[in-house]
């Protein structure tokens, strides 16, 4: 025969919880890329500003013409990989090479349409430089981030777009 049984204990998984630990101290901002300030200098170099206010000059960029930057730039530092870019700059309406990563679109003459080959397997940054606008569309009217033309109309406005080929569509970044 069995007696009355005691209070029921707590058990270990259910009791008082402790008080919490101090919070953790906010880290500082990453750094990043300074895109009103990078440029190319007046001795056809290409220098990358950072926006801590530091600069780093990545060498002298050539065109196809051997004159105009669009170069292919490697080594572009950070974790010892290898980037290559290859600059186009053009003055008037242009459909983008393959081969062309980074293409700077002078306005300064007037207006330019930039035509994309739909299906692009290569990252592209468009830059604008100068007061009339760039409007940037696809060969086929693919979609780019939903619309079919981005109009760039700001100073110093730039666009970078990659190829989703599942939706054969261009996505903005």
């Amino acid at each position: 025969m069995r007696g009355d049984t005691g209070e029921k204990g707590n058990h270990g998984s259910r009791g008082a919880r402790g008080e919490a630990g101090p919070r953790g101290v906010k880290g500082e901002p990453g750094l990043g890329i300074d895109k009103q300030r990078t440029r190319i200098n007046n001795k056809g170099n290409l220098i990358l500003a950072f926006t801590d206010g530091s600069e780093k000059d990545l060498g002298r960029v050539r065109g196809d013409d051997g004159n105009s930057p669009s170069p292919v730039i490697s080594r572009m530092g950070g974790g010892g990989g290898t980037n290559d870019f290859n600059f186009k700059t053009v003055v008037g309406n242009y459909t983008v090479e393959t081969r062309v990563t980074v293409l700077r679109v002078d306005t300064s003459g007037g207006d330019v349409t930039v035509t994309v080959p739909a299906g692009r397997r290569k990252w592209l940054h468009i830059k604008r430089v100068g007061s009339g606008s760039v409007t940037v569309s696809t060969d086929t009217g693919a979609a780019i981030e939903g619309e079919t033309s981005r109009i760039l109309n700001r100073d110093l406005w730039a666009l970078r777009i990659a190829w989703d080929a599942e939706h054969e569509a261009y996505w903005e970044f």
